[in-house]
């Protein structure tokens, strides 16, 4: 393969050489044109000309120079010299007469008449005979020849031209001649020259080493391959556990992270001092290559010698010179940039990685392209674009990590040390094993179950402690930030700015260095941004890494103060209040107040407690999640475990003792809570430190850097994911077909102006135009402009590339509580379940208030909860917290007392009534799982010492776990009621333990004999009501063709509720919800085979046949027979359907469906998904991913899986918003929604609009150029400035600034570079200013003014191009050409769909219209200094004066033109403008009517109707 690769890479560098060299060997000449040719057909009269120059004559003596050309008188001290001027010293002073020559050949000697400072008259020059007819002029001006005399005469023979043969045989005839130089001899280079020398032993050198060394390199690395290593990036045998930051509860499915990853190829080298001379002289040689390609540019211009061309003698010499080492440069440094990541291990010998220096890491990169087109065409180039990235190692990443030796401790009883040997990747280390001396990540076991863990109190010694930090690394994520000069040279090396750097090497050597030079100040400034934008950028990545702190650690027994840099799992330390976490640890002992806004975006506090002592699995997924601290979050409060004893008095003494500790109770009931339950962390650790006492709340860590989450989460930013829009695969595409065409304009430019090294040049320049180095720069600048106006609006992105996504959004999947409704629940009621005098459980009739309730519902829904309290407000969760604070209760802290003498175990919270005697002490709790929908907690009654154990969890949980005797049978249909009504629906259950002596079995009690056999005694409704504008908001998204989509945990039928309230689901439309069927114990079958019973949510009637129904709905829409679903009526503000249909499921019915894979079936029409656990939403969302472009809209609690799942994520969340998805914002409103589509649509538009400027500019500049080199003629160096430096840069810029639409509009932006929209309006635009173009020149043609006075190029050298613009064509192409690349610009702004109308543009307007009326005063206005500036409508101040125009009081150069102006009539001015108007109106006609307006409408529906609509059809 590597064979392979090396011939493929050679006939591609042959392919480009000779795509750059057979041109110059075409032999062909401009046709179709004939000069000097009226419009009759008939010859036209030769005219005169003036200003000419007269040449130097030559005389035998000083007293032979005629009295027009007196020889000068000269002072005393000074000597007339040979050359006509009086010099102190002849010495040195060359005669102009001897050409050069050597003189001393010479029979006679001739002297130079000073230089005529005056001009003459031609009369009827003819450019032929122009040297003798200026000859003639002269001498007849200066007296030396009569005035009838002709070029014929032979009187104008008397005074020959000088010549070797006038020195001798015509000498003594000749007292006078003229002096016409002979042209000098092209010296033609033999290429043996010292400097071709010194190039053929540096090259030569170069390649033989590099020969040499692969050799050599070969040599030794023979059978190396058989000895490489694979690596897992995690071991397979570690449990795969999530964070809160990735899901909220851990229920999610990771991220990619884990096993399943590919596998690591590692690589090893070793040091090699013969590949170190190697690499550091292909260093030297790449800045010889700069080197001598500046000493050519500098000799061009004369700098090296003094003369212009003194290395290599001519221009013609030099240029050919310049191509080859211009080609040879180029592809070197392509070379080297391509091998960038593996060239420094090329000059190093690979080795079995055991012993190695260093490990070259080689990971597969799998990118995903987003919104992947189905097309056969597009198949076929991701193939080959697959196939050549593998072909030329591209896919995959390759890094380079020196190796680092440590020692470590082993045994069985850690009395040995072992050498060991790691590198990082990605900040993390791979161990060599000292076994098999095969790398890996080496995790530390500290055990499984919760009594394993729970058992590790004493912490670790110094020895373990450091043989861990050897194994894993200190706890301090590094992050590289390059200083400010070595981030600017990498960002000059980047392949974009290496070919604008190479490109520019050519406009500087062919005299466009004042372009040449704007360019590079806007390279510089554009890289000098850029780097002040990535270092901005890494800095922050840099804070947010590079954390440590202080903090108490148990080593070798005692506590001790050390950085938090120096933690190893298994340590345990000291939590304190205000700590920030620099670790994942579980809680051992107390009670914990976190904050973890940073990782999951929930900004209500969350309480920890420490790990039961059983033998269950730890999972910090599942139940581990309470006791389990991630690295990020903040110690809000710790609760001691040692506040005063209250089990064992009563109610009123101990609300006395509570209130004497409570600070001021806040003014919802909760008191302070600081001072009794928080401990003095000052005075604790000056005992830990001074008196060895223990700390109240310890922690053991158990993942330190990426083994945290947000180690992870680190990670992930510094590392991302390869994935790439649809778009990106047109780019390349598109970047082949211009590259394509660019080759074509060379050759047409070859041929046109003829074969010879200059034109090679020109097609260069064309190339350079048509291959804009801006194209990349004109997709990001409006991705760059959005982002910022979305950061006014408080919507931060850290992902730009999803800000055009955004703009393709076809789903929108919401979380209900906190995103469609308002963030608290508000407590509803109750309905008491009782027996009746049957022993039947009933309902009560009517819903109570919390006042009505019994007392032991009253017991069980004051301490069914983990509330606690910070800072005076209550903390825990939302429903939790409504729900304690409805009861009236108090919370008297955590006490911390045993349970009585006899017991070792304690009270974990204490709640009072207020003005009562009645108090409840918790004794046990399990808190809430996602999983199981419920809690439980038991609690001792101090009046009547029994334990009391309640349940709370979903209605359908609850009915579940309790005794069937307790349930009424009308349960469901109560529930259901309650729900449909929007109500929030939870259920109680209780049963009654008794008084218990053996406390140990309580403790030992798992959780589901703990929560079975319970009885229900009562539900618990709360209300969550619909935010102001959820509403208007959904409405504004189905207008924007959006279909919004609801994934709760909520229940169904509450979710159904919401979902109409607000318009999700449009007015009168049938809701049918799908459950798994409820077995009874008759029904055998269902028991062993789950089916899906699906029920109207209005009537409860069993839909049998959903699939027909779905059929005939479908059907009906797709014919558009009756459409009323996806574009149904809006009245009032909201949708209206007659019979659509939508479908709402539970989890275990989307379970089904998935197991069953007869999800995708039902997908598009299901509306609502209920009860989904953090992992479910993320499936959801996986799966219309597959459909379309999807977003997630959550608060970045429990759905944080979703949001980073979902090929758009916003977070209404204030944390840190790299941390909880791409897009975040703290204005928790759902219209944030509607703006980052409007802003998103706006981006895709704009980017797209740039980018087809900047193709127009190249289309237009190639046009320019093919045509200037038809006639040639080259515009005038001012005119490129303005084109290159305020058109292009000027008219891109104000392309991004236009505003997003008010309104979503009913269709979506292109994201098809490829697509019919983009290509008929390229294309066509490109066709109709052909089409002007040629006519314009037709109308020129016919102009009786213009053609006698036509440019003839004939004896001027082109590589003066600037001399070739003082003519009629150069002024009509390039003023003609500036208005339709203006044109473009215009038409491009055009799309108020997405966008504001195109004259809310107001910059770019103002830009517009000054760049049109620029142009238009130039062509329409007399000869002013703005015309002459620009070499249009102007001349020579003589000639301008013949046209009846006054003398201009500026400085004109002298034009390069027989009749000396270009000075268009004023009608043809006007007919200019006019047809300028004209085509602007048709470009523009074109762009508004057919690919934007009624036409494009039309044929994208003839073409639907006759092949079919391939859009996805959704109900809105």
């Amino acid at each position: 393969m590597d064979r392979k690769r090396k011939c493929v890479t050679l006939a591609i560098a042959a392919l480009f050489v000779a795509l750059i060299v057979l041109p110059t060997h075409v032999q062909a000449i401009p046709k179709w044109n004939t000069r000097n040719v009226d419009i009759h057909g008939n010859a036209c009269p030769l005219k005169d000309r003036k200003g000419l120059e007269c040449p130097q004559l030559c005389v035998k003596a000083f007293e032979d120079c005629p009295p027009n050309v007196p020889t000068p008188t000269c002072s005393d001290n000074e000597t007339l010299c040979d050359d006509g001027t009086c010099q102190t010293s002849c010495e040195g002073v060359k005669n102009p007469c001897h050409c050069g020559l050597d003189s001393s050949k010479f029979a006679i000697k001739y002297v130079a008449c000073p230089a005529y400072k005056g001009t003459v008259e031609v009369k009827a020059l003819d450019v032929t005979k122009k040297d003798d007819q200026v000859a003639l002029s002269c001498g007849q001006k200066f007296g030396i020849l009569p005035g009838n005399a002709t070029i014929d005469s032979a009187e104008f023979d008397s005074i020959p031209t000088w010549s070797e043969d006038a020195t001798t045989v015509a000498a003594a005839a000749a007292d006078k001649v003229w002096l016409r130089c002979p042209k000098a001899e092209n010296h033609s280079l033999s290429f043996t020259e010292p400097i071709f020398l010194t190039f053929y032993i540096v090259i030569g050198a170069e390649f033989g080493i590099l020969l040499l060394w692969h050799l050599y390199k070969t040599f030794f690395e023979r059978g190396v391959a058989k000895v490489r290593q694979l690596c897992y990036q995690q071991n397979p045998s570690l449990p795969q556990q999530d964070s809160p930051g990735q899901n909220g509860d851990g229920d999610g499915d990771g991220d990619g992270n884990g096993s399943a990853a590919p596998p690591l190829l590692l690589r090893g080298y070793r040091r090699d001092y013969f590949g170190f001379f190697a690499f550091n002289s292909v260093i030297l040689v790449t800045i010889g290559w700069l080197v001598l390609i500046a000493v050519i540019v500098a000799d061009h211009y004369g700098v090296v010698t003094g003369v212009k061309n003194g290395i290599f003698t001519t221009h013609l010499n030099s240029a050919k010179v310049m191509i080859v080492v211009w080609v040879m440069m180029a592809l070197w440094i392509a070379f080297l940039e391509l091998a960038r990541s593996r060239l420094v291990s090329y000059f190093r010998i690979e080795c079995d990685p055991k012993v190695a220096q260093w490990i070259q890491v080689r990971e597969h990169i799998d990118e995903l392209v987003m919104m992947q087109e189905k097309s056969r065409f597009l198949a076929y180039i991701r193939k080959f674009n697959l196939w050549f990235r593998q072909f030329i190692g591209f896919d995959k990443t390759v890094t380079t990590a020196p190796v680092t030796k440590a020692s470590s401790i082993s045994g069985k009883d850690c009395s040995q040390t072992v050498d060991l040997r790691y590198f990082e990747y990605h900040c993390t280390r791979y161990i060599q094993d000292p076994e098999d001396k095969k790398y890996k990540i080496k995790p530390v076991d500290l055990g499984t179950t919760n009594l394993q863990l729970a058992s590790q109190r004493s912490g670790l010694n110094s020895e373990e402690a450091q043989s861990r930090m050897n194994q894993i690394g200190e706890n301090y994520i590094r992050v590289y930030v390059p200083s400010f000069p070595r981030a600017v040279l990498d960002e000059f090396t980047h392949y974009t700015y290496l070919y604008q750097l190479v490109a520019l090497w050519v406009w500087f050597y062919f005299d466009y260095y004042q372009m040449g030079a704007v360019q590079i100040v806007v390279i510089i400034i554009s890289a000098l941004l850029r780097t002040v934008v990535r270092l901005s950028s890494e800095n922050k990545i840099k804070s947010l890494a590079e954390r440590s702190t202080m903090c108490y650690v148990r080593r070798n027994g005692k506590w001790s103060e050390i950085d938090t840099k120096h933690l190893v799992p298994g340590d345990v330390i000291a939590i304190t209040r205000d700590m920030e976490l620099m670790c994942d640890g579980i809680l051992l002992s107390g009670e914990i107040i976190v904050d973890e806004s940073s990782l999951t975006g929930e900004a209500m506090p969350v309480r920890k407690f420490a790990i039961r002592r059983d033998n269950n699995v730890y999972d910090k997924r599942l139940s581990g999640k309470s006791c389990t601290m991630f690295s990020g979050t903040y110690v809000l409060q710790c609760i001691s475990d040692n506040t005063p004893p209250m089990s064992d008095i009563d109610g009123e003494t101990k609300r006395s003792a509570w209130k004497e500790k409570a600070s001021t109770p806040s003014s919802n009931g909760g008191g302070d809570g600081d001072d009794n339950n928080s401990i003095n962390e000052k005075d604790e650790m000056v005992g830990i430190l001074e008196h060895g006492e223990e700390p109240s709340n310890t922690l053991l860590i158990t993942a330190t850097r990426t083994g945290t989450d947000k180690g992870q989460m680190i990670q992930r930013i510094l590392f991302p994911a390869h994935y790439s829009f649809v778009f990106n695969e047109h780019l390349r595409i598109s970047y082949f077909a211009i590259a394509a065409w660019g080759i074509i304009a060379l050759g047409l430019s070859v041929w046109l102006l003829g074969a010879g090294i200059d034109s090679l040049y020109y097609g260069l320049f064309v190339m350079t135009e048509i291959l804009s180095p801006l194209l990349p720069a004109s997709l990001v600048i409006g991705q760059s402009v959005t982002a910022a106006r979305l950061r006014r609006m408080k919507i931060f992105c850290i992902d730009l590339p999803r800000i055009m996504m955004a703009g393709k959004i076809r789903i929108f999947c919401f979380d209900k509580t906190g995103t469609l409704t308002k963030e608290g629940l508000e407590f509803f009621g109750l309905q008491n379940i009782k027996k009746s005098e049957s022993g039947e459980a009933r309902f009560d009739t009517d819903r109570i208030e919390m006042n009505d309730a019994s007392d032991l519902l009253q017991m069980g829904l004051s301490s069914c909860h983990a509330v606690t309290s910070v800072g005076g407000q209550f903390v825990g969760n939302p429903v939790d917290v409504e729900q304690f604070r409805a009861t009236g209760w108090e919370l008297a802290g955590k006490n911390g007392y045993k349970i009585d003498d006899s017991s070792d175990y304690t009270i974990l919270d204490t709640f009072v009534k207020p003005d009562t005697n009645r108090a409840v002490n918790v004794v046990k709790r399990f808190e809430f799982a996602h999983a199981r929908q419920s809690m439980s907690v038991a609690t001792l009654d101090p009046v009547t010492k029994h334990v009391h154990v309640f349940v709370k969890g979903s209605f359908e949980r609850i009915k579940r776990v309790s005794d069937k005797a307790s349930v009424p049978n009308d349960y469901d249909s109560v529930a259901a009621k309650w729900a449909k009504e929007g109500c929030y629906v939870l259920a109680l259950a209780h049963k009654d333990l008794g008084e218990i002596s053996d406390w140990q079995a309580l403790e030992d009690m798992d959780r589901d004999t703990f929560e079975s056999g319970c009885s229900l005694i009562s539900l618990i409704m709360f209300r969550n009501q619909l935010k102001d504008d959820t509403t208007d908001a959904l409405t504004e998204l189905k207008r924007g063709d959006i279909r919004p989509v609801m994934i709760t945990g909520d229940n169904a039928l509450t979710g159904v509720y919401i979902a109409k309230q607000c318009g999700m689901v449009p007015e009168g439309t049938r809701v049918i919800l799908g459950d798994i069927k409820k077995s009874t114990s008759e029904d055998k079958e269902a028991l062993q085979l789950p089916m899906i019973e699906w029920r109207d949510t209005t009537t409860n009637e069993v839909v049998y046949d959903i699939d027909t129904l779905l059929a005939a709905q479908n059907n009906s829409r797709s014919s558009n027979s009756v459409n009323k679903i996806d574009k149904a009526a809006v009245v009032d503000g909201r949708e209206t359907s007659d019979f659509a249909i939508e479908l709402a499921v539970t989890a275990a019915a989307f379970d089904h469906l998935v197991e069953t894979e007869k999800i995708r079936d039902y997908l598009l029409d299901i509306r609502i998904f209920a009860r989904m656990t953090p992992k479910g939403k993320v499936e959801v969302v996986e799966l219309f991913m597959e459909k379309g472009v999807t977003a997630m809209c959550g608060d970045g609690g429990n759905d944080c899986g979703a949001l980073r799942a979902a090929h758009v994520g916003l977070a209404l969340s204030e944390a840190e918003a790299s941390i909880v998805s791409p897009f975040s914002t703290p204005i928790r409103t759902i219209f944030s929604c509607v703006n980052l589509v409007r802003h998103g649509r706006c981006a895709l538009t704009t980017s797209f609009t740039g980018f087809k400027f900047i193709i127009m500019y190249g289309e237009t500049m190639a046009w320019l150029q093919l045509f200037s080199f038809y006639f040639s003629v080259v515009i005038t160096p001012a005119t490129w400035i303005f084109i290159d430096s305020f058109v292009t840069v000027g008219m891109t810029l104000a392309l991004s600034l236009a505003k997003p639409a008010k309104k979503l509009a009913s269709s979506r932006p292109t994201a098809k570079l490829l697509g019919p929209q983009l290509l008929s309006s390229i294309i066509g635009q490109v066709l109709i200013n052909f089409v002007f173009l040629v006519g314009m020149m037709g109308i020129m043609f016919r102009q009786p003014w213009y053609r006698c006075n036509e440019f003839d190029s004939r004896g001027i050298n082109l590589a003066f191009w600037f001399l070739l613009g003082d003519n009629y064509e150069a002024e009509i192409i390039e003023t003609f050409l500036l208005y339709q690349m203006i044109n473009a610009a215009g038409t491009f702004n055009f799309g108020h769909k997405y966008r504001e109308s195109w004259w809310r543009n107001y910059v770019f307007v103002f830009v517009f219209v000054a760049y049109f009326v620029f142009v238009s005063v130039m062509v329409l206005t007399n000869p002013n200094r703005l015309n002459c500036l620009f070499r249009i409508n102007c001349g020579d101040p003589d000639v301008l004066v013949d046209l009846g125009y006054p003398r201009p009081s500026w400085h004109i150069t002298e034009y390069n033109s027989p009749i000396g102006n270009n000075v268009l009539p004023r009608n043809f001015r006007w007919l200019l403008w006019g047809y300028a108007l004209a085509n602007a109106a048709a470009v523009y006609g074109y762009e508004y009517f057919v690919v934007l307006g009624p036409v494009g409408q039309w044929m994208k529906r003839l073409w639907q109707s006759k092949f079919g609509n391939k859009k996805l059809q959704l109900k809105l």
